[in-house]
């Protein structure tokens, strides 16, 4: 018995040792067979010392005991449980969120719960139930399902992004491809002329398509290079008004409205232009009356905020948290092909700046963005 005794406290002693060393924690429950409040009078003892406090005792309620296990779990850890106790299985396992009082975080556990004594009608009276921490492996797990998750939707957004693309070309290539067959079997110089006119105009949109496409890619790839130089804003804004003129729909007034009678700042003059060039096209495809207003204003720190407003059609308020994404059209209908507000966006956030939109349907629409002033190199 001496012997016996002696053994049994040396392999209780590798025991505690054992769980410490690899975080193991473990309980028996002492359940009621007869109970009918979902077992809510389990008593669950800790074996094996844990890293405990005052709040959770060595010996809890059942109610107690569960309150460790995030309310995402626990509909995982009952349902297991359940089979344990209602003679299902006779051994389970599971993963499990807890937050016992000896960790300052919620964590991810293996659990195994084994029937340990049934009663005399062959019912479970008690479990003995394990974990383990397998957070970190966990959450290896979780962060590459999320990589792989990424990588699928980058895929998909590739896909559709090409066939977009391949749609929008193929549009005015068919164009062009068409008319010029026409040309051939045409009457007259003025039938001619007219279908030189629709293939003149299909290849712009061409052009101006391949260039929106390239100028995105460059953005997207952060390749995009922005030289920084002294630039006389208002001058830069007469020239990009006095290139919108020339575009404005009949009965539609221009406005340009600057913000100082002289403003002279650090910004890429060519980004700039495209910027507002791209913002006052948007306005003109969708103003048919009313006035087209370019402007700026100057704001405390060097801080610029330019502005196209106009009174056209408006933009529903479900439709303009897509209006910065790429083939993002309001209209179907409408001229363009959806980048250029991409683009801006892509610019205007590699020059450090912001850009929105304020619009209400059927009262016009001011898209917004702000440029930082930048300081030379080396001040």
């Amino acid at each position: 018995m001496k012997n016996s005794e002696e053994d049994f406290r040396i392999l209780s002693l590798l025991a505690r040792m054992a769980f410490k060393a690899n975080d193991i924690h473990a309980c028996s429950m002492k359940i009621n067979p007869d109970t009918k409040e979902d077992y809510k009078d389990t008593v669950v003892t800790m074996l094996y010392q844990w890293e405990l406090d005052e709040k959770f005792p060595l010996v809890a309620t059942w109610d107690h005991y569960i309150s460790a296990v995030d309310p995402e779990s626990l509909p995982v850890f009952m349902d297991n449980f359940y089979k344990i106790v209602n003679g299902e299985a006779k051994e389970v396992r599971f993963e499990a969120l807890v937050k016992f009082p000896c960790y300052s975080n919620t964590i991810w556990r293996d659990y195994m719960m084994s029937v340990y004594e049934y009663d005399e009608k062959g019912r479970p009276s008690v479990v003995l139930s394990c974990s383990s921490d397998i957070h970190a492996s966990k959450s290896r797990e979780l962060d590459m399902a999320e990589t792989i998750s990424s990588i699928e939707k980058a895929d998909k957004l590739k896909s559709k992004y090409l066939a977009d693309m391949s749609h929008e070309i193929r549009t005015p290539l068919n164009a062009i491809a068409g008319f010029a067959e026409l040309m051939v079997y045409a009457d007259d110089s003025e039938e001619r002329m007219g279908y030189f006119e629709i293939i003149k105009t299909n290849n712009q949109m061409l052009m101006q398509l391949i260039n929106d496409i390239l100028d995105l890619s460059k953005i997207e790839a952060d390749v995009v290079k922005i030289a920084y130089e002294p630039v006389d804003v208002n001058e830069l804004l007469h020239t990009a008004c006095a290139s919108a003129r020339l575009r404005m729909p009949p009965g539609v007034e221009l406005i340009m409205e600057k913000g100082e009678s002289e403003c002279v700042f650090r910004t890429d003059p060519v980004r700039l232009f495209q910027l507002i060039t791209n913002l006052s096209n948007n306005a003109i495809k969708h103003t048919k009356e009313g006035s087209i207003t370019i402007g700026y204003r100057m704001f405390p720190g060097n801080r610029l905020e330019f502005y196209v407003k106009d009174t056209g059609f408006g933009i529903p308020e479900e439709k303009q948290a897509q209006l910065f994404k790429r083939f993002a059209k309001v209209n179907d209908y409408a001229e363009g092909i959806g980048l250029g507000l991409a683009i801006c966006r892509g610019l205007v956030t590699k020059m450090g700046g912001t850009i929105w939109v304020k619009s209400e349907y059927g009262t016009g629409s001011e898209f917004i963005f702000t440029l930082p002033f930048r300081e030379p190199a080396g001040e």
